[in-house]
C-alpha cells in the first residue's frame, strides 16, 4: 500500500492581497513621517532658538546627526578626533552670552575612549571651544576593520540644544602614515609624514639586481647616487589649496622635491604653489610647515573630515600589491 503525501496550498485572496500591501504602505509611511516630522521638528527649533538670538554650531556635528569616514588609523597607536563648537551664525552675528554645555561619548566594544572634559563653555568673546575624544583598541586589529565612534554636544545654557555625530573609522596596517597637528589660534599647521618601511624596491634593473628586489637600508646606503635612483621606497604626492593655507618656501621637502611636479594656482595676479612631489627615504619622517590664513580654523588630522591638505602616497606596499 503506497502513502500519498498531503500537499496544502495557501493561497491569499483579493482582499487579503490588497489588506497586506496596504499594511505594508502604512508601515513605511509611518517609518517615513516619524521621520519627515522630526527633521520639520528640528528645523523650527532651530528657527525660535536663532530668532532668540541664540547659535550653538560645529563643523562637524548637526542636530539630526552627521556621518563621517575615516581611513588612517593603525589600530595600535592612540587615535585622536578633535571636535569644534562654537557660538556664530556667521563672522558677523554670535550669541552675546556665554554658551553651557555638556559632551557625551559611545564607542563600538572594539574600542574604548576617552574624553578631554565632560562639559565646556564658548565664551561670548573667543565664540569656540573644542573637546577631544582619544581612542584606544580593546585587542588587535586586522585589515579593513572599523571602530565606530558617536558623540554628542548638548547645551545647558541659556538654552537647550544637541548636536551629534558617528565616526566610522578604518583600520589600516600600512607602514606609512601621516597626520596634521594644528589647534584654533595656531597661525600655522604641521604636515607630519611617517615612512616605516625598511627597505627599498628595486624598480629599474641595475648590476645584478632585478627588478622587483628588496635592497635593505644597509645595501642601499653603500650604492652609489646613479644606482639609488633605480630604487623606491615611497613617493607623495601633495596638494593643497593657496586660498586656505600655504606653504613654507623654505621647507626641504620642498626645495628637494621631484623636477618638474610643482604645480601653480594664480590668485589676484600672483602665482602661488598648490602642489608638488617628493620621495621619501625608508625608515624616515619630516614635517612640512603651512601658513593658515584663518588662524581661527583647526586643520587636524585626524580629527576633521577636511584638512585642505590632500596626501597620495605610492610606497613599496603598492608595488608589491
Amino acid at each position: 500500500m503506497t502513502k500519498k503525501r498531503l500537499k496544502f496550498k495557501f493561497k491569499l485572496s483579493k482582499k487579503q492581497k490588497l489588506l497586506t500591501i496596504l499594511i505594508a504602505v502604512l508601515i513605511v509611511v509611518f517609518t517615513v513621517g516619524i521621520t519627515f516630522s522630526k527633521y520639520i521638528y528640528d528645523i523650527y527649533k532651530n528657527h525660535i532658538l536663532e530668532s532668540q538670538g541664540f547659535y550653538f554650531n560645529s563643523s562637524v556635528m548637526s542636530m539630526t546627526g552627521s556621518n563621517h569616514s575615516i581611513n588612517n588609523w593603525d589600530g595600535v597607536s592612540p587615535y585622536r578626533i578633535s571636535i569644534d563648537v562654537n557660538n556664530r551664525k556667521n563672522d558677523l552675528v554670535y550669541t552675546k552670552s556665554d554658551i553651557s554645555y555638556d559632551i557625551g561619548v559611545e564607542c563600538s566594544s572594539n574600542i574604548r575612549c576617552t574624553l578631554s572634559k565632560t562639559s565646556g563653555i564658548i565664551r561670548s568673546e573667543t565664540q569656540s571651544d573644542s573637546y577631544v575624544i582619544t581612542i584606544y583598541p580593546n585587542g588587535n586589529f586586522t585589515r579593513n576593520q572599523t571602530a565606530i565612534v558617536k558623540t554628542s554636544a548638548k547645551s545647558t545654557y541659556p538654552y537647550v540644544k544637541e548636536l551629534s555625530t558617528e565616526y566610522n573609522i578604518g583600520i589600516t596596517t600600512s607602514s606609512f602614515y601621516y597626520s596634521i597637528k594644528d589647534a584654533p589660534g595656531e597661525k600655522y599647521l604641521t604636515l607630519e609624514l611617517t615612512n616605516a618601511f625598511t627597505y627599498y624596491k628595486v624598480v629599474t634593473a641595475f648590476d645584478g639586481h632585478n627588478v622587483g628586489d628588496n635592497i635593505a637600508i644597509d645595501d642601499y646606503e653603500k650604492l652609489s647616487d646613479e644606482e639609488k635612483k633605480n630604487c623606491f621606497s615611497a613617493s607623495v604626492d601633495l596638494t593643497f589649496d593657496p586660498n586656505i593655507i600655504l606653504l613654507d618656501m623654505t621647507e626641504q621637502t620642498y626645495i628637494n622635491r621631484e623636477k618638474d611636479s610643482q604645480t601653480t594656482e594664480v590668485i589676484n595676479g600672483h602665482n602661488y604653489v598648490n602642489g608638488f612631489s617628493f620621495d621619501m627615504e625608508a625608515s624616515s619622517n619630516t614635517k612640512i610647515i603651512f601658513y593658515k590664513n584663518d588662524s581661527s580654523k583647526d586643520y587636524s588630522y585626524p580629527g576633521t573630515t577636511d584638512s585642505s591638505i590632500k596626501v597620495f602616497v605610492t610606497s613599496v606596499e603598492d608595488l608589491e600589491n
